[in-house]
């Protein structure tokens, strides 16, 4: 069952960073 735990947060991270490079990406179109 603990695997299962280990998934969501890695799954939680991912979409974590997704977005900040998302945001990150962004923010530089804007300033280019």
């Amino acid at each position: 069952m603990h695997i299962y735990i280990y998934i969501y947060i890695y799954i939680y991270i991912f979409f974590f960073f997704l977005s900040f490079f998302h945001i990150w990406f962004g923010c530089r179109e804007i300033r280019a």
